[in-house]
């Protein structure tokens, strides 16, 4: 019994001295890059910023124009201002151009391991960390276990060696929740609530006040960010063209064995049909690159800024065809096709039998 209790004592004492270790080694990466970090505010909207190059920040905004003034404070509450220099919708991230000459910190690119451990600092709160788990990556993004607090959209999310490795955007459904839905809870519960209005819940995923079990964050969210390499390119795109849309070209896709992807459905007016592209057509190719993963294609589309010229191969009755295509900017009016395409095929959610 004796000997137990020095070993626990032991224990405890090791793990003390592993803690002590930690919390120095952090406070030791966060001196080195919080010369770098900002606070940033736009009207009534908060976040954080890092520098990206020596008189820009970037950061995480709403939409943003072209020249709108930016307060930034820094890690001494000291404040000055930066002109909006363009901004990404599909990532929304913005470009901050000041006068001053500010430390650019030191990046990394992204190791695509797992599991792995990363830290996120934002001035608020004088050098508050969390630590995530990063788990999974495809195309630039990076979804990561925990939570993230208010102001901490466009943090650094950096590695144990001090460097910055990606930036963190925020809260964002995970699609996967889906499968995981107990449908006969989900429609007594609509039943019990009288929810009939389709267009009251236009986002086909339940909303938490008639599925609340879904609103747990470990069930219905991934916190979100994106790699230092990816965002090389989207900041890259923002410095050319200023103010940077997705690409969008109006079709509805699907995917079939031995067949691949092929076009369901082409809506009126879109790059896709000024393309002259069809309902039937299998697309072999998208600029130059094969695609048999539905999302990926989607991304792909996604990642192509508005105004592109890109080349499609596709087939037609057996013949292979390459067609141009001007990738377009989503339209208003596009967003009420999809609207009704999507309450058709999720029909059963809104109405009762």
């Amino acid at each position: 019994m004796k000997k137990l209790f020095f070993i626990l004592l032991f224990s405890n004492l090791l793990f003390s001295q592993t803690l002590r270790k930690l919390d120095e080694e952090i406070r030791e990466i966060y001196n080195k890059i919080s010369n770098s970090l900002f606070d940033i505010k736009l009207r009534n909207f908060y976040s954080t910023g890092f520098v990206f190059e020596k008189n820009r920040i970037i950061t995480i905004l709403p939409e943003v124009e072209e020249g709108e003034t930016v307060t930034v404070y820094n890690r001494e509450g000291e404040k000055f201002y930066g002109k909006i220099e363009g901004w990404d919708e599909l990532t929304h991230v913005a470009v901050i151009k000041t006068q001053e000459d500010l430390k650019v910190p030191e990046f990394s690119k992204f190791p695509y391991i797992f599991p792995q451990l990363v830290l996120s600092f934002s001035l608020k709160g004088r050098g508050n960390f969390i630590i995530f788990s990063v788990y999974d990556e495809r195309n630039g993004k990076i979804y990561i276990e925990g939570n993230t607090p208010p102001s901490f959209s466009g943090a650094p999310l950096v590695n144990s060696g001090g460097k910055i490795i990606g930036i963190l955007r925020g809260k964002k459904y995970s699609f996967e929740i889906l499968q995981d839905i107990n449908w006969e809870k989900f429609y007594e519960n609509r039943k019990e609530k009288g929810i009939t209005d389709y267009k009251k819940y236009r986002m086909f995923l339940p909303q938490k006040y008639f599925l609340p079990e879904l609103y747990y964050h470990e069930v219905s969210f991934k916190t979100v960010g994106y790699t230092y390499d990816y965002i090389i390119k989207r900041v890259n795109l923002i410095k050319e063209k200023g103010k940077i849309y997705p690409g969008f070209l109006g079709i509805i896709i699907d995917y079939e064995e031995g067949v691949g992807i092929y076009i369901k459905r082409v809506f009126n007016n879109s790059p896709a049909e000024k393309a002259g592209l069809r309902k039937g057509d299998i697309i072999l190719s998208f600029g130059g690159k094969e695609y048999n993963n539905l999302m990926e294609f989607v991304d792909a589309v996604k990642n192509t800024p508005a105004g592109s010229e890109v080349k499609m191969e596709i087939k037609r009755n057996n013949k292979v065809k390459d067609i141009k295509v001007k990738i377009g900017k989503r339209e208003r009016h596009f967003g009420k096709n999809f609207e009704e395409e999507i309450k058709e095929m999720f029909k059963k959610w809104f109405e009762f039998e």
